[in-house]
């Protein structure tokens, strides 16, 4: 679910995002491909590597549902290379993070961030409202019109970042998204915090029959495969890795329920 990749480069930061990402590369034992990809580390994370764990669980999930998720990786980075690394900022987070840490395969050229306020092509409206889906079901409340954290090619699209998802643990008053109400946040939320697919999308009764089926066919084993995906230096993000797949066994036990939820809040 998880393969391991063992780090062959670290590069630099990423231009923008709060966590210290990274791009670089990195090799599987007895495989003769790099790959590149962008990397994350618990130090930069507020959730430290709780964030680490919801990052792969939701890339694992949106993967499992057949959503339009960057291939997911652990990264081992030995020692001698982090020594090498150059930029202080990025050098610092690294040496004080957990090993093996996350990463995802970088898409090739041609991907951008989802430009603000652009319509929603009329031949990906079923995979946003797809998307849109999972983020509430998941609780993810970071794919905003200001922050998408959404790639685009013209054609397709590919979502990332899921530090922030199944925080219910953390949420004040908080309530699944099976009961009435309980998305209504999104659609109070300010201009620049809404999610950035829910103005192109009201108005539209959401076809969803597609992700309801995939997300019934999620095994008690499946989702237990996730937690043991995970390595075992990320062994204080227990705490996240409970709520996340709670969740997880919560909305598929209550799917139809989350869908009228869904349902009312895009109409």
């Amino acid at each position: 679910m998880l393969r391991l990749l063992r780090a062959s480069r670290i590069d630099r930061p990423t231009s923008s995002g709060r966590t210290r990402p990274f791009f670089g590369a990195g090799v599987i034992d007895g495989e003769p491909e790099e790959i590149e990809i962008i990397g994350k580390l618990s130090a930069g994370c507020d959730r430290g590597a709780g964030a680490l764990a919801c990052e792969a669980i939701g890339a694992m999930l949106a993967a499992d549902l057949g959503l339009p998720v960057p291939e997911p990786f652990l990264l081992e980075i030995d020692p001698a290379l982090a020594v090498v690394v150059t930029e202080p900022r990025l050098q610092a987070v690294l040496h004080r993070s957990v090993r093996p840490t996350f990463a995802s395969r970088k898409l090739p050229p041609g991907f951008m961030s989802w430009p603000i306020n652009r319509p929603i092509p009329v031949d990906l409206r079923q995979t946003a409202v797809e998307i849109f889906a999972f983020d509430a079901l998941i609780q993810n409340p970071d794919r905003r019109i200001s922050n998408a954290n959404l790639l685009f090619d013209g054609r397709n699209v590919a979502i990332f970042d899921h530090e922030l998802a199944f925080a219910t643990g953390m949420l004040f008053g908080w309530r699944p998204p099976w009961k009435l109400g309980a998305l209504q946040s999104m659609l109070n939320a300010a201009d620049g915090d809404r999610h950035v697919f829910l103005d192109g999308l009201r108005g539209h009764e959401p076809d969803l029959t597609r992700l309801i089926q995939a997300w019934t066919a999620l095994t008690d084993f499946r989702v237990q495969e996730y937690r043991t995906a995970l390595p075992p230096q990320w062994g204080d993000s227990g705490r996240a890795v409970d709520d996340a797949l709670n969740l997880i066994v919560g909305v598929r036990d209550n799917i139809m329920l989350c869908v009228d939820e869904i349902t009312r809040i895009l109409a």
